[in-house]
């Protein structure tokens, strides 16, 4: 595009913007995988980090206090790993690291908040 005027010609150029949709979920499959992985489990281990350490706070008082601790989280490593073990019994299934992590990442969230909030608060 050329623009005259009293002063000569100004020479511009054209600036084309073009701009592609894209879905909010680009596969559905994934997107399904991952709500299933994040509610499934991440939210049951948060469940089970909930009600195992507050079990544990009434059975294990301030005399055994880091034993119940320490019992408790290292007793939801094993659990999600054994969750994931069965898992490569079952037909179509398959057991992975991965998934053991998300599990124990769901009790370590409320686990270690309940865990601090007693302590900071007794």
């Amino acid at each position: 595009m050329e623009v005259k005027d009293e002063l000569g010609v100004h020479i511009t150029s054209d600036v084309n913007i073009v701009i592609n949709r894209k879905n909010f979920v680009q596969n559905a499959t994934e997107f399904m995988r991952t709500i299933r992985k994040l509610v499934g489990h991440f939210g049951a281990f948060a469940l089970l980090g909930i009600f195992s350490t507050l079990t544990y706070f009434m059975f294990f008082r301030k005399k055994l206090f880091p034993i119940g601790v320490a019992i408790n989280f290292s007793t939801s490593f094993g659990f999600a790993a054994f969750t994931e073990w069965i898992q490569t019994m079952t037909p179509g299934r398959a057991g992975r690291f991965s998934d053991v992590l998300i599990d124990y990442y769901g009790f370590l969230l409320t686990a270690a908040t309940i865990t601090a909030l007693i302590v900071l608060t007794t």
